[in-house]
């Protein structure tokens, strides 16, 4: 089994990139196809995305500093 940073399973990394993957699979569809986006979903994804860079910024601090 792989861990990852702060003992997070690998299956659980997996499938959180699985999913955000699908989601932005399907915004660009919506995009593509001219459909309107949901302002909620389009804000859950702003959100993730500034978490996922501060979490990476974190740990690239992290290691500079070890």
């Amino acid at each position: 089994m792989v861990e990852y940073h702060y003992n997070l399973s690998g299956e659980l990394v997996w499938a959180s990139h699985i999913a955000i993957g699908l989601v932005i699979a399907y915004v660009g569809y919506l995009i593509t196809n001219k459909k309107p986006v949901n302002k909620n979903l389009a804000t859950t994804l702003q959100i993730i995305g500034v978490l996922a860079a501060l979490y990476h910024l974190h740990i690239w601090y992290d290691h500079k500093k070890h």
